[in-house]
């Protein structure tokens, strides 16, 4: 058996087409891991890793369609390591070991509470490309959130109040991180104050809004113990943000919903 080659190359837009045309079988394509890509490829954020293309004896592509089909969306070149001459067999093993998340990346940085602060940037990640988006399947690069991380630091200190605020209620961390981080960007007294009361819950009326954020999430938190569905990050955030609009307004409610669907379906709130 020869020997692979290993070779460094630059690999244009045309290139990968043509590479991606002998690729007659191989797994479905990630659409997701694809935009990610490209969108790191065109802010030229594509790192030589030492991650390859690869390909068989007959030239036919093994690993990187998805490397490849980004480059072709981005409409840029990316430097990479290629390798040929492999037999058709190792694609049995490629890609199979656990990948690197952006919690263990903060982790190797230095960070802490890492998978707190990677559920958060995740989160306000979302929330900067569309605050009235309710479906939260698309997360940043690793690169993106690290760079969204140098543009908003303090981000860190939402990590604990969020702590604080999940141990009290049960809100969940990423959605919890992300909020505390918006909303006193917003106003920062006006938050503060916000969810101190709903983490002591003294002194609220039953028409308080922050009253009933918090007995629905109390409830949903024994829901939980109890093995019953609960409901979504985005649903959770959506009651968060209409209780938080009510309270900046001072406005009092008798209860606190939020339909995505149905007859009358709402659209997903903006913090105020």
């Amino acid at each position: 058996m020869k020997e692979p080659m290993v070779t460094v190359e630059t690999v244009t837009p045309s290139m990968a087409e043509l590479w991606l045309a002998g690729n007659t079988n191989n797994r479905r394509m990630k659409t997701l891991a694809v935009t990610k890509y490209a969108k790191d490829i065109a802010a030229g954020k594509w790192d030589l890793n030492g991650e390859s293309i690869k390909f068989n004896g007959d030239g036919r592509l093994l690993d990187g369609q998805n490397r490849l089909a980004a480059v072709i969306e981005a409409r840029a070149p990316i430097t990479t390591v290629v390798v040929r001459g492999l037999d058709a067999e190792s694609q049995d093993t490629m890609d199979v070991g656990v990948p690197r998340r952006l919690a263990d990346v903060l982790t190797i940085r230095g960070e802490v509470n890492t998978v707190d602060l990677a559920t958060g940037l995740i989160r306000l990640y979302q929330y900067t490309i569309n605050p009235e988006e309710a479906q939260w399947n698309r997360g940043p690069s690793i690169h993106q959130a690290l760079a969204l991380l140098e543009v908003h630091p303090t981000i860190r200190a939402s990590v604990n109040a969020a702590e604080r605020v999940r141990k009290a209620v049960g809100l969940r961390s990423g959605v919890g991180v992300g909020l505390h981080y918006v909303l006193t960007s917003i106003d920062q007294d006006d938050a503060e104050a916000y969810f101190e009361r709903l983490i002591n819950g003294a002194n609220l009326s039953t028409d308080d809004p922050v009253y009933h954020l918090r007995r629905l999430l109390l409830d949903a938190r024994v829901s939980s113990h109890q093995r019953v569905k609960r409901r979504t990050r985005p649903h959770d955030w959506a009651l968060c943000v209409k209780a938080w609009n009510a309270y900046r307004e001072g406005r009092t409610i008798k209860m606190l919903v939020w339909r995505p669907g149905g007859a009358h379906p709402e659209s997903f709130p903006v913090p105020e």
